[in-house]
């Protein structure tokens, strides 16, 4: 199995997440493969042969990029980075304010003052959103699935399909059954798939 490639030690997860991607992609196995080259990703955002693989795999499959400067920056940057990011700009915000209010309690108005504390405040409240959105990436429980699958208005063979969903697309998980998982699917169907159809990430 090619998942045991994650489990030896002498190799870096994210290196093993990636071999096996590059063994699925050469098998045309495409939905696997984005799978786990988007666990690799998860691990080094700014890996250039993953990122490669990644929209390489992706533009086979007909799934577009997140466009954006704050996709751009989610993708980037891991949680841990955003959060030292996060912390620095706090500091350069309040060391600027306090400058500020020093300077405006002695009378001396400055512009650039204003400007550097208001740039400051900008984008850190702009990083703590793009922290808020990696954090739910990261923490939510999230899938991509390996086939074409029928998405079932319940668990079982039977029940309505609401929609077709296409290999290799992202779905968010709901909640898991012994062989069914309940998911989000593009932000408007919620129904459930076969377990065995999907990998989460």
């Amino acid at each position: 199995s090619f998942t045991l490639l994650a489990q030896k030690k002498e190799m870096p997860e994210s290196s093993a997440y990636y071999n096996i991607g590059n063994c699925y992609y050469r098998l045309g196995e495409l939905g696997r493969a984005r799978a786990y080259f988007l666990k690799a990703s998860r691990i080094e955002p700014r890996n250039g042969d993953i990122l490669h693989n990644l929209k390489l795999v992706e533009a086979r499959l007909g799934i577009p990029r997140g466009t954006g400067y704050l996709s751009f920056v989610v993708d980037y940057l891991s949680l841990d980075e955003f959060a030292l990011l996060a912390f620095i700009f706090f500091v350069f915000a309040v060391l600027s304010g306090f400058r500020f209010y020093n300077r405006f309690k002695k009378g001396v108005f400055s512009s650039t003052g204003v400007f550097l504390s208001g740039s400051f405040a900008i984008v850190f409240f702009v990083v703590i959103v793009a922290i808020l959105f990696r954090y739910n990436m990261e923490k939510s429980r999230s899938g991509v699935v390996i086939e074409k699958i029928s998405l079932s208005a319940a668990p079982n063979d039977k029940a309505t399909v609401l929609v077709e969903i296409p290999e290799g697309e992202s779905v968010r998980v709901e909640s898991v059954t012994d062989d069914w998982i309940k998911v989000d699917f593009a932000n408007q169907y919620i129904g459930w798939i076969k377990k065995e159809k999907i990998l989460e990430i």
